[in-house]
């Protein structure tokens, strides 16, 4: 059977969720536990999810029957297609489709996330060509095993189906039982193509993750839920698989921020006051890494601090609405009662200020350079980690502030010429103090 997980292990697919812990991170084991948690859940977009969902209610999901060799009355949805998850940045770097071939769909990549991510549409094309159930197998030792059969396709929204799944682990010393599953499954439930097609490969890493997001999602399952078991399902789980897709921004920017106590690994309680590149839980510790810190500290405090008059508008959009998404938004996944990406909106307005959430104290905020086809209205967007505050700095009401701005993202601090973050206060409704020659001391995923 499967070992648990290492920490090593949890690291690496929390890596591959863009929540970037090093390896020598000394967060603690329960709190690395809670982030990798989160983590699955987000990835799933659960938060669209009804509140109050009740499976038992859901409508099922238009598909070919089982066994109907690929007809059916009514009219299909292809699966294939509303299980994809994309992202802007997503979209941009793989194109208009997904692979089709089958082939790159049964075949394992070796990033588990994203293995996760192909099996769930190698799932959906089995479940489109009428099959019922499938083989998750570790083809370089053929020793692990997950045994799924699909007990109910159901239909949350147009663009979200939710499969119940009766499942079970299986190893060398059962062998056997799986391979006794498995004829039964072909002579009651044939494959209507190759039956190949309901054979996926499965890394043990990402058959880990994938048991753990059933166990995760047993809860969304209610206990009196019906299902009719076959005779060697006896000791088969009901859970439900979710299709999976890359972090959205609020997710992104919640884990990886607090990366606990630089000292102890504890949940960070507050951030060094002096350069707010560190987390701390206590003074104690903050004692503690005061030799080892100071020199880093010193060099903020001694970094140029720039004041930036800005406008709640770039040049012509005074008093509209504007949707902020960045590469993180997903273009694939409407909300639960609706057909749009989630996204942020703002009214811009200087007469509308934002509330200092921070109560004075420095956060960071993201800079991005949008040049503009008339000389002098250039801007720059400024917006902080929780999308509480969006400000423009413009070319025609600060024009040497704006130069130095644009100069600093430029440079080899800045990121392709166009973006920065950089650590600021609030000092006024529309003005901010931008600590503008030290980059973040990590690596900012937002």
């Amino acid at each position: 059977m499967l070992e648990p997980f290492t920490r090593e292990e949890k690291i690496r697919i929390l890596n591959t969720l863009g929540v970037d812990i090093p390896a020598d991170s000394k967060l603690l084991d329960s709190i690395l536990e809670k982030r990798l948690c989160a983590a699955l859940d987000a990835a799933q977009y659960k938060d669209r999810l009804p509140a109050s969902m009740n499976i038992k209610t859901l409508r099922p999901w238009p598909m070919i029957e089982s066994g109907q060799g690929g007809t059916t009355s009514t009219r299909p949805r292809p699966l294939a297609k509303a299980v994809q998850r994309r992202t802007l940045a997503d979209a941009r770097q793989a194109g208009p489709s997904l692979p089709a071939a089958e082939n790159e769909e049964t075949m394992a990549i070796g990033n588990p996330f994203e293995d996760f991510r192909r099996t769930i549409r190698a799932i959906a094309r089995v479940l489109d060509k009428g099959g019922r159930w499938c083989l998750l197998r570790d083809d370089s030792e053929d020793r692990n095993k997950i045994m799924f059969r699909f007990i109910a396709i159901l239909e949350v929204t147009k663009n979200l189906p939710l499969f119940v799944v009766l499942y079970q682990a299986a190893d060398q010393e059962t062998q056997g039982s799986t391979e006794d599953w498995v004829l039964e499954q072909l002579k009651t439930d044939p494959p209507s193509s190759s039956p190949a097609l309901s054979n996926i490969s499965s890394s043990p890493l990402e058959q880990k993750m994938i048991l753990k997001v059933l166990k995760q999602n047993s809860s969304l399952v209610p206990t009196d839920y019906e299902v009719d078991r076959q005779p060697l399902e006896a000791h088969f789980k009901v859970s439900m698989l979710i299709p999976v897709g890359p972090l959205e921004y609020e997710a992104v920017s919640k884990l990886n921020n607090n990366m606990g106590c630089s000292v102890c690994g504890k949940s960070g309680g507050y951030r060094c006051k002096g350069c707010q590149s560190v987390s701390y839980c206590s003074a104690e510790c903050q004692r503690t890494d005061w030799a080892d810190h100071k020199a880093a500290c010193r060099s903020l405090k001694d970094a140029t601090w720039r004041t930036a008059r800005l406008s709640a508008a770039s040049p012509g959009k005074e008093n509209t609405t504007l949707t902020l998404v960045n590469r993180h938004t997903s273009m694939s996944l409407p909300g639960a009662q609706g057909s749009a990406p989630m996204t942020k909106q703002f009214f811009l307005s200087d007469g509308l200020v934002h509330p200092d959430v921070y109560g004075g104290d420095m956060f960071l905020a993201k800079m991005q350079l949008q040049t503009a086809a008339q000389r002098g209205r250039g801007h720059i967007m400024l917006y902080d980690r929780r999308m509480t505050f969006v400000a423009f700095l413009r070319e025609d009401k600060d024009r040497e502030v704006f130069r130095e701005f644009v100069e600093e993202m430029q440079g080899p601090r800045g990121y392709m010429g166009v973006r920065m973050h950089r650590w600021v206060k609030r000092t006024g409704n529309w003005e901010l103090s931008v600590c503008l020659d030290r980059e973040p001391a990590t690596d900012v995923k937002w």
